[in-house]
């Protein structure tokens, strides 16, 4: 799948379920993270918009997943300041330990989600 598939996926994804945050589109969600992840390169900044956009809605509903919040932050490569928020939020309810590596390993504004695999670099 390119990189035009994939960004054509997740907009539907995103669009067709718009607010509804059933266990299918939890379910699809988990799916493309690992998708987007396996594709080894960031998604477009539509995408990322978009994605964006979608946790911080999710994250207001009655009872968002904040593993999954995390995950979507962290595969996508938002903006770290995202994710250190549901770390400072729910991370005393979930360990969210790993995804505070996340964010001692990347520099700058984003999560970088290939850190490590520069690891040994």
């Amino acid at each position: 799948m390119n990189s035009d598939e994939f960004g054509s996926l997740c907009a539907r994804l995103i669009n067709e379920d718009a607010g509804l945050y059933t266990q299918d589109t939890i379910e699809k969600m988990h799916v493309l993270c690992d998708k987007q992840w396996h594709t080894y390169e960031l998604p477009s900044l539509g995408v990322r918009k978009a994605t964006n956009h979608w946790v911080h809605e999710y994250l207001d509903t009655v009872s968002p997943d904040p593993e999954l919040a995390a995950k979507v932050v962290y595969c996508f490569g938002l903006n770290r300041e995202l994710l250190a928020q549901i770390i400072e939020c729910y991370g005393d309810y979930v360990d969210l330990s790993e995804y505070e590596e996340d964010l001692e390993h990347s520099g700058g504004e984003f999560v970088d989600p290939y850190w490590t695999l520069r690891k040994g670099d």
